[in-house]
């Protein structure tokens, strides 16, 4: 039933309603509030239905500022924000509709949050800033929290809490952390409206910056995390985070700007915004960076970028060594390679089970006593060939330590400063596969010393006249110069003769001297029972110089031949003898870090006659490989030369 009233009683209701203290009072807008002419008693509660929010009556205008105070424009009263917790940025005023410019909200928002070190609550919406906030109160800590769904913010309509920064001024940004409090940031989706050059998104810039994020999503961000040379954080926590088509973090000092890093489950893909350093993730100056699940991949539109870069300076008041440890770590780009994927200056790094997917991704560059250690890296693919190419040493102090790692290339020259623990080569022949390398105590079988190889257990085939000659070197003190002949691809073999058991392992370095030529090739392999089970082969543009092999492999049969080989595949342009300077064969799963041939002063070797040809030295000594009674134990050098003057020397009895 509907009860009827007249006009008088309309008014004493809502009279009554004006002054009941108990009960709000409505307006559909803020507009309809400052426009009204009723005057409501101090307290009382009015709720703004626009704002989805309630305020209290207060007198006068107060300081109004259109936010959480507004004055009446018909009257004189104002009403105060009833402030929830979390603080709500929309009963504030923010749109958050992508269009309206909602710096002013946000600010005065984030200074009346910040001083009570509260929480500020950012709806679903697009909050569009055209400058950024700078909170300069000591000890003003705030958090920033968003709805945290759909993170990439590709639904329409929004069903994300995202702030946008719309200016095309380099200098613009969103927050600067211009005093010493603690930023949290959970749950919020960052975005540029469009390309400023080197824009900062996030500036430290004061001692006691310790900030927290925890899904967050950069999206088209320029400079994302940036800290100046002014900054310090003892702690900052990136957890959940993910940079989509933008930086990352950026240094601008290597002096020190943090003391612990933790990057939990932090990735970067797509586009990387250009900017003038180069540099996708710029860690300097941060003394230790702990990490689990750490991805950066994308693509690059120029070249001559790096991917991570590090540094400290010394301090006499600081221990400034960066330390970083990274526990699943995946470098990937597209377009064009970066120069380096780590460029590592002093300190410790340690990266666990890496995949930096093709070889083109891992270059490394390590400089002022820096230590890298890779522990479950697989190499797939990708040039160059040699596991030393992807090392550059820019001082001598530096090392490398691959643990436990893997590479389908077909060359592992050995570096001084590179070691190898449990190395398994990923071909795809199964003599091969599986083949590990430590540094442990090796098992040498088989050397070159200078004069002929050993007679007892290691003979050496020449094949289609091929010749090989003992001679000395200027630089390495004696090798082995090979004449190859024709018709013949393979036309040297040092073969070791023993029994083996299946399954045994077996390594061989060899450093040897290509002639120049201009094209085809030249092999270096390692045969079980003559037939080749793993090979490496050089082209031109390794004409004329020294390199530096190693071979693992396996023997899967019972063989009692296994060796080196050195052939050639048609090369072109030859001038000059392939030369041998050092060949050692190894049993067992052990390698040394770099040759262990010291050529002695003089060579003591086998023959059946004194030499013909090579070059020998004064004292060199070559035994009688098949002595007879009243004969002689061999010949010795008394006078050096190619071949020197030889006498006998060990009269046998007869």
């Amino acid at each position: 039933a509907v009860i009827a009233r007249n006009d008088a009683e309309a008014f004493a209701a809502t009279l009554d309603l004006i002054n009941d203290l108990s009960q709000a009072y409505e307006f559909p807008t803020v507009a309809a509030f400052k426009a009204s002419l009723i005057e409501f008693p101090d307290g009382k509660t009015i709720r703004l239905l626009d704002r989805d929010a309630k305020f209290n009556v207060i007198s006068g205008t107060g300081t109004a500022n259109t936010f959480n105070i507004i004055a009446s424009t018909s009257v004189s009263q104002s009403i105060e924000l009833i402030n929830e917790s979390p603080v709500n940025v929309k009963q504030w005023g923010a749109t958050g509709d992508g269009i309206t410019d909602d710096r002013l909200v946000i600010f005065a928002a984030m200074d009346f949050v910040s001083a009570l070190s509260g929480t500020l609550y950012f709806p679903i919406g697009d909050y569009r800033m055209t400058a950024g906030y700078t909170n300069s109160g000591a000890n003003n800590d705030i958090r920033l929290l968003g709805e945290g769904v759909n993170r990439e913010n590709l639904k329409v309509p929004q069903v994300a809490s995202t702030i946008t920064v719309d200016s095309t001024n380099p200098a613009s940004f969103f927050y600067k952390q211009a005093s010493r409090h603690f930023l949290q940031v959970e749950g919020l989706i960052f975005r540029s409206a469009q390309y400023a050059g080197n824009r900062k998104y996030f500036i430290f810039d004061n001692g006691g910056a310790v900030h927290n994020f925890q899904n967050v999503n950069f999206e088209g961000v320029e400079k994302p995390i940036n800290y100046t040379a002014n900054c310090y954080f003892q702690n900052a926590a990136f957890r959940d985070v993910q940079f989509r088509a933008s930086g990352t973090f950026h240094s601008e000092s290597n002096n020190i700007v943090g003391t612990l890093l933790l990057l939990d489950n932090v990735n970067h893909e797509s586009t990387v915004p250009l900017n003038s350093d180069k540099v996708v993730c710029d860690l300097r100056g941060i003394r230790e960076i702990q990490g689990t699940n750490f991805l950066l991949e994308g693509s690059l539109a120029e070249t001559g970028w790096t991917i991570i870069r590090t540094d400290a300076t010394a301090s006499t008041d600081w221990i400034q060594s960066p330390t970083m440890s990274i526990n699943g770590f995946h470098s990937e780009w597209s377009i064009n390679h970066p120069d380096y994927v780590l460029d590592l200056v002093s300190g410790y790094y340690e990266f666990s089970a890496m995949n930096a997917f093709v070889a083109d991704d891992i270059k490394v560059r390590l400089n002022t006593k820096a230590k890298l250690v890779l522990n479950g890296l697989t190499i797939s693919s990708g040039t160059p060939v040699d596991i030393p190419d992807y090392f550059e040493f820019v001082d001598l102090s530096s090392t490398v330590s691959l643990e436990n790692c893997g590479s389908r290339l077909v060359s592992q020259p050995l570096n001084p400063r590179i070691t190898l623990n449990n190395f398994s080569r990923l071909d795809t022949d199964d003599d091969v596969s599986n083949t590990l390398i430590s540094n442990d105590a090796p098992i040498l079988l088989t050397s070159f010393d200078g004069g002929y190889f050993d007679g007892d257990q290691t003979t050496i085939t020449q094949q289609n006249g091929t010749t090989s000659t003992p001679s000395t070197d200027a630089t390495y003190g004696r090798k082995l110069a090979i004449t190859a002949g024709t018709a013949q691809r393979y036309w040297l073999s040092v073969i070791n003769n023993e029994n083996w058991t299946v399954g045994e392992q077996f390594i061989i370095k060899a450093r040897v001297r290509l002639p120049t030529f201009t094209g085809g090739l030249y092999k270096i392999s390692a045969h079980v029972a003559f037939t080749d089970v793993t090979a490496i082969n050089y082209d031109s543009t390794n004409s004329g110089q020294i390199v530096e092999t190693l071979i693992p492999f396996r023997v899967l049969t019972t063989e009692t031949t296994l060796g080196v080989s050195f052939a050639d595949n048609n090369p072109t342009g030859v001038v000059g003898d392939f030369e041998v300077l050092t060949i050692e064969i190894y049993r067992g799963a052990n390698i040394t870090n770099s040759f262990q041939t010291i050529y002695p002063k003089f060579v003591t070797t086998y023959n059946s006659a004194a030499p013909t040809l090579g070059s020998w030295k004064q004292g060199d000594r070559v035994y009688d490989s098949t002595p007879s009674a009243s004969g002689f134990a061999g010949f010795i050098c008394t006078a050096g030369g190619t071949p020197g003057t030889w006498k006998t020397f060990g009269a046998i009895s007869a």
